[in-house]
């Protein structure tokens, strides 16, 4: 037995190091491609295309490498993890992120932002008081009226200074949505400052970005420790980490792109590695069937328990300070601790909502004053409407809240949102000067089956009820109707934890946390999957490892804006009414994920239905 299993670890280690540098050429050929998607670049012959094609080929040499590495070692039952696999692992993990972080990023700026933010902060100035529109006009336009502090002009005076000096002036042009203050939480601005101090340093645009970059990848790479220390603590093979550290998704969205994800990412994975390690004894055994029973599940000392949990509460809200979408996970937090600490429980509670609300207080307070602003620009304005004639300008109010425009409005490459708004958007004024005017009340969407009439009906409903305007009735609705799905998804993970106290079913419940948050969100960026992907070695279905590689079709969005019409013959692009960017918003999300969903509810109805007596991870 140990000869035969030495052989199949070294068998592992050659494929695992054929795989890494097939996938290493590729990242090498996706490098060099991405100096021609620089934004000055016509997008037009930007390789998009070769691009996808490129990270599909490394998705494959993925997947294969997690059915040699997990999904035949889960069959086999064995715990044993060879060394020299989990250095192969990491080795071409990091040499991955090298090579792509010296790349430019495709079609993605907010990179920019982020040092435009730690420029901000780095001055002693909130990133969440001045937008980036305001610090462009003023040199010419001054002070706007809305402020009336002494230091407002010193502070705008120093900011367009530093927008216009040689190192950042590049930068500060591609800062996209620049009417709005930034999006992002207090957590990041820390790691932005610093980024952005040492990039400064070298006096160039290309130091900026290598340091922002890399400030992100550090965080990146120290999350595959925490879950290689996981790994062992659950008596489980460290080889597994490969699921996330080569994910061609995580380094496109990291390395490349260069996204925030990877700072609340590896938050929340440290508060989950302290819930584990709080909550249950460490495991020692030689399967992994026996290393489910030997993880105890009794309680450890109530002492070690309330201090845990009071670092689980530091580490959430440090993790929901940097991206909200770690709050989801508390439910399941509350459970694990109501069940060992009854009411106990309330301290770090307490703690953790004391902490978040302070580092959330900047946005939260920013978009008061905004609100209250806007409102009083509306007052103003319905007033000019009543003395008409007058020569007065229209008001100007503060520089709107980009979390709140983001919360409120934003959609893309949604797919059961999509199709839940879509059949709640009402055409035309009315139901009724719709038909009058149209030859067709029907919808030109293809998946659209309401009535103009009932989606009239049903939002004139909802706005009476909410106060809504009509306008952002649809959205608003079809938020809280996936919130409300949500909230039953939760409902069972949380009633899950509590019949099975167990570490592998809590990495289990926050994978499929995460994971529906993300399926029924308006925006499912391929960058938010990067928050499920520490815990996909966790789940029973391997269908889930695909959702990575389909979700970076999400780029070939803007191919066909770029493209626009390429069949001539059709009123659209192969014979749908739909081009250009319509094209892939309203065929793609279909594509991509409703095999998937299919795939996973069958799976799991199956496994319902036939009662599988396999383990926890058992596929």
């Amino acid at each position: 037995m140990t000869q035969l299993l030495k052989t199949k670890e070294e068998s592992l280690c050659t494929k695992l190091l054929f795989t890494g540098i097939l996938m290493l050429v590729v990242y090498l050929a996706i490098t060099w491609l991405s100096f021609s998607c620089e934004q000055s670049d016509p997008e037009a012959t930007r390789p998009l295309l070769t691009v996808v094609a490129l990270f599909t080929i490394a998705g494959l040499g993925y997947l294969f490498v997690c059915w040699q590495a997990i999904w035949k070692r889960t069959e086999l039952g064995l715990r044993e993890s060879n060394f020299d696999g989990l250095k192969i692992v990491f080795a071409f993990g990091v040499v991955f992120r090298l090579v792509l972080l010296f790349s430019v990023p495709i079609q993605e700026v907010d990179l920019y932002r982020y040092i435009w933010d730690g420029t901000v902060t780095s001055q002693g100035i909130s990133p969440y008081e001045y937008s980036p529109l305001e610090v462009e006009r003023f040199p010419t336009e001054g002070v706007p009226s809305y402020r009336t502090r002494l230091t407002e002009r010193a502070d705008l005076t120093k900011l367009s200074r530093l927008a216009t000096s040689p190192s950042l002036r590049k930068t500060f042009e591609g800062v996209h949505f620049e009417e709005y203050t930034t999006p992002y939480p207090l957590v990041n601005q820390i790691p932005f400052a610093v980024a952005a101090t040492i990039g400064r340093s070298t006096g160039n645009f290309w130091g900026l970005l290598y340091a922002m970059k890399g400030m992100l990848i550090l965080f990146d790479l120290a999350t595959a420790l925490l879950l290689v220390a996981l790994l062992k603590r659950l008596c489980l093979p460290t080889n597994w980490v490969v699921a996330y550290l080569w994910c061609p998704l995580l380094l496109k969205e990291i390395a490349n792109s260069g996204h925030l994800d990877s700072i609340a990412v590896f938050f929340t994975v440290a508060a989950v590695y302290v819930m584990v390690a709080a909550y249950w004894k460490a495991g020692d055994s030689d399967s992994i069937e026996a290393a489910e029973i030997a993880v105890s599940e009794a309680e450890p000392l109530r002492a070690y328990s309330i201090m845990g949990s009071c670092g689980i509460a530091v580490l959430l809200a440090l993790a929901v300070g940097a991206k909200l979408f770690p709050v989801i996970l508390g439910p399941i937090w509350a459970v694990l601790m109501f069940k060992r600490l009854r009411f106990a429980a309330l301290l770090p509670l307490i703690v953790f909502t004391i902490l978040t609300a302070m580092l959330l207080w900047p946005m939260v307070g920013k978009t008061k004053f905004v609100r209250s602003n806007i409102e009083q620009a509306r007052t103003e304005l319905v007033w000019l409407v009543g003395n008409e004639g007058r020569k007065v300008s229209p008001p100007v109010v503060a520089p709107p809240a980009g979390i709140e425009a983001f919360v409120s409005r934003w959609e893309m490459n949604d797919f059961i949102f999509m199709i839940a708004i879509e059949n709640l958007k009402p055409y035309g004024e009315s139901a009724e000067r719709f038909a009058e005017q149209n030859e067709s009340t029907d919808s030109s969407i293809w998946f659209v089956k309401t009535s103009n009439e009932f989606r009239h009906r049903i939002i004139d409903w909802y706005r009476a009820w909410t106060g809504c305007p009509k306008a952002f009735a649809p959205f608003s609705m079809t938020r809280r109707l996936t919130l409300i799905v949500f909230s039953l998804i939760v409902l069972w993970t949380c009633v899950r934890m509590w019949r099975h106290d167990h570490p592998l079913v809590l990495l289990e419940m926050v994978f499929l946390t995460i994971a529906w948050f993300w399926f029924l969100a308006p925006t499912q960026n391929p960058w938010y999957w990067t928050w499920a992907l520490p815990w996909l070695m966790f789940c029973r279905n391997r269908i889930w490892y695909v959702v990575a590689i389909v979700a970076m079709a999400y780029y070939l969005r803007f191919y066909f804006e770029y493209h626009g019409v390429v069949d001539s013959e059709e009123s659209g692009l192969l014979g749908t009414p739909y081009s250009g960017t319509e094209f892939f918003d309203f065929i793609f999300p279909v594509l991509e994920f409703a095999p998937i969903l299919v795939a996973v509810l069958i799976s799991w109805s199956l496994r319902i239905c036939c009662g599988s007596g396999k383990t926890m991870l058992g596929r």
